[in-house]
């Protein structure tokens, strides 16, 4: 596991490891009552805030390896 979020709804999103050589894997998505809903394929960016109307904010480096906050709808498995 690399990383846990906790979204408003109550759902917990879970980051797996991708393996020994540290890539990120899959986020599991489990519903209010702990219930698996599915996963998200490796390369979604791990939420770091939830916001309202159904939107998440996530870290992104660009070209000179500077990070920013990107805002961007609410992808659900």
């Amino acid at each position: 596991m690399r990383a846990v979020a906790l979204a408003p709804d109550g759902s917990l999103w879970v980051r797996r490891s991708g393996g020994l050589d540290g890539s990120p894997g899959p986020i599991d998505v489990f519903d209010a009552t702990g219930d698996y809903t599915g996963s998200l394929p490796p390369e979604t960016p791990s939420p770091l805030v939830f916001l309202p109307g159904d939107r998440i904010g996530f870290a992104e480096r660009d070209e000179v390896d500077v990070e920013r906050l990107v805002i961007a709808p609410v992808v659900r498995p």
